[in-house]
């Protein structure tokens, strides 16, 4: 459902993998979505998407910055995708990235 490329990324604007590309591929439309950016100590960084609705194929850009638009540390993050729809189960994914 969730697809994260590139895995490493290192936002530091010399055009290469300065940004993550996340792509959302659904059988069907109507879902509303929250795309979530966690450290690897559980604490929120980054409401990245918040209610967004979703057709069936989604793509977002994360550039490694937190909410506040400040650079992250490196290290590993969670992206947690969460997509709802009343007529269809939930839909929870999580993978993982590096910030280098």
């Amino acid at each position: 459902i969730m697809t994260l490329s590139p895995n490493i990324i290192s936002p530091d604007n010399n055009g290469i993998d300065d940004v993550l590309q996340i792509d959302i591929h659904l059988k069907q439309q109507g879902y509303n979505a929250n795309i979530l950016i966690f450290d690897a100590q559980g604490r929120l960084n980054n409401q990245l998407v918040t209610n967004a609705f979703l057709g069936t194929n989604n793509t977002f850009y994360w550039n490694g910055l937190d909410q506040n638009g400040q650079a992250l540390q490196r290290g590993r993050y969670i992206i947690l995708l969460q997509a709802l729809n009343p007529k269809a189960p939930t839909i929870v994914q999580k993978k993982t990235i590096v910030i280098n």
